[in-house]
């Protein structure tokens, strides 16, 4: 009847407005702390490729103090413990941007949880605590692959400072042959911290998209005078 599509009508519309109120209210901020926490996600996606590149020239050094063995290993040697340095920090930068993302990451799932306890219609608010609950679960997905990037990286990084160490008492021939086999070891060690590293790179790329709102690129101005 007229009076039931009315009645239909009203309820649809009703139910938008209360959409429109909620993002134009407590969405609004969350979509931009949203942002703010995917271009985060992008800057340590940056520092991971930044140490993963660190780990690198590390143990290409060290491979080039073992071919010089029988010529001259000291310039590789210097270039070793330089590279160890840069290692070390670009460690530590990951790990602390690893830990403000992980801090950043409750805040922002705390305030989502806050901002949709107060919607009134129990079908927006369903909607709105499974999207939350899907969005939590891809950050979360991080925490893991840094716990297992660091339970192989911390003891490999322990054993390229030990072995600076022992090539820094004896740097003849004979002592880089004799460190030979553990420093053939370390290198498959770093192959295995490497691929970790590639993960994390990948798998925080992947949460910085799904947690972004889209961008659409701005096309250059065909009728602009070429340059």
């Amino acid at each position: 009847t007229i009076m039931n599509l009315a009645k239909s009508l009203v309820r649809t519309a009703a139910l938008a407005l209360a959409v429109g109120l909620f993002t134009a209210g407590c969405a609004t901020q969350g979509y931009k702390k949203a942002d703010r926490t995917g271009i985060n996600l992008q800057n340590f996606r940056k520092d991971v490729v930044e140490f993963k590149q660190a780990l690198d020239a590390s143990l290409a050094r060290l491979n080039e103090v073992s071919q010089a063995a029988a010529t001259n290993p000291r310039p590789a040697f210097e270039a070793y413990t330089k590279s160890l340095t840069r290692l070390g920090a670009a460690s530590r930068r990951t790990d602390k941007q690893a830990q403000t993302l992980q801090k950043q990451g409750e805040a922002y799932f705390q305030q989502w949880q806050r901002d949709l306890e107060t919607i009134n219609n129990p079908e927006i608010r369903q909607v709105a605590q499974e999207r939350k609950e899907q969005q939590k679960q891809l950050f979360e997905r991080l925490d893991p692959l840094m716990k297992q990037l660091w339970s192989h990286y911390d003891p490999l990084f322990s054993d390229l400072q030990d072995l600076r160490k022992l090539l820094s008492q004896d740097l003849t021939e004979s002592g880089i042959r004799a460190a030979a086999g553990l420093i053939r070891r370390n290198t498959d060690l770093g192959a295995s911290v490497q691929s970790h590293l590639d993960e994390v790179a990948r798998e925080a790329g992947m949460i910085s998209d799904g947690l972004m709102a889209a961008r659409t690129p701005i096309a250059p101005d065909a009728k602009a005078a070429p340059k």
